[in-house]
């Protein structure tokens, strides 16, 4: 993210390892003994599947194996044929071993897997960043850098994307409903505003000071900013020293993405730890 000096852009660029979440599920089939039967429905793919007979309770334990494949076997560790034949990316199949699908018999399941916090669509990233200087009007600007932002947003696991929406007290571009349940996202709390700010000047700490108050109105400690060319700083009297003040008088945390920030995005670099990242500076006061 750029300020008028760029002293610690690098600390939130080299963010780029994935972050994953555990999912689980669980259902209910009746077996018909036909081969290559899928159970799908899941929602993922799943990397563990277990599955209980209704009449034999003898539980068939399915894992996928760090070469790629599966190894299926019985709650006695014995190796089966035909019972678990892969595991999809919605579910599982099954073949005709009476362990998993005996025609008429009903079977329990139970599945484990994981996804990525953050799954994007890199190649519409890049698109649309490649035609950054095309909109011409303010307003196409504005709605241009939104949609990226809505987008970002969208991509990211448990977070639900709203906006534009008028209020009481003026227009919100976007706002968060953080719904991920995840520790590590505890701090955007229940509901995040974002503005989005495609200016070709770097925002100011008058813009900031606007945008914090409408923060302040909404009773919402947390802000996302996104912008062309990023903030001006790095002194108390810029915006940067205006997102410092925020925190320390209440603990108020705006956070700042760029087109530089979005293209590193676009290359690969993770934007829930580039999120979290640029948290902690504005912690530490390093903006």
């Amino acid at each position: 993210m750029n300020t008028d000096t760029n002293a610690h852009e690098a600390n939130c660029q080299a963010e780029s390892r994935t972050m994953k979440v555990k999912q689980t599920g669980a259902g209910y089939y009746t077996g018909d003994g036909r081969d290559n039967r899928k159970i799908a429905g899941v929602g993922f793919k799943p990397n563990r599947v277990e599955v209980d007979s209704d009449i034999e309770r003898a539980k068939v334990i399915c894992t996928s194996n760090i070469w790629g494949g599966i190894d299926s076997r019985n709650w006695w560790d014995v190796p089966l044929t035909n019972a678990i034949k892969s595991l999809d990316a919605d579910g599982f199949t099954v073949g005709t071993s009476d362990s998993v699908n005996k025609d008429g018999v009903g079977y329990e399941y139970q599945v484990t897997g994981e996804r990525q916090v953050f799954e994007p669509n890199r190649d519409w990233l890049r698109e649309k960043l490649s035609r950054k200087n095309q909109p011409a009007t303010p307003k196409e600007k504005g709605d241009f850098l939104e949609e990226i932002a809505k987008q970002l947003l969208s991509w990211t696991y448990g977070l639900e994307v709203k906006g534009p929406v008028r209020t009481a007290t003026g227009e919100w571009d976007l706002y968060v409903r953080n719904m991920s349940g995840l520790p590590y996202l505890n701090w955007l709390g229940e509901l995040s505003v974002v503005e989005a700010k495609n200016w070709e000047a770097r925002v100011d700490a008058q813009a900031l000071k606007v945008f914090r108050g409408t923060l302040e109105d909404a009773k919402v400690k947390t802000g996302i900013l996104f912008t062309r060319n990023g903030i001006t700083g790095p002194d108390r009297k810029n915006a940067a020293g205006a997102i410092i003040n925020a925190f320390q008088q209440d603990e108020t945390i705006i956070v700042v993405f760029d087109f530089d920030d979005l293209g590193d995005i676009a290359e690969g670099k993770d934007f829930v730890r580039m999120l979290m990242c640029k948290r902690d500076n504005v912690r530490r006061g390093r903006i």
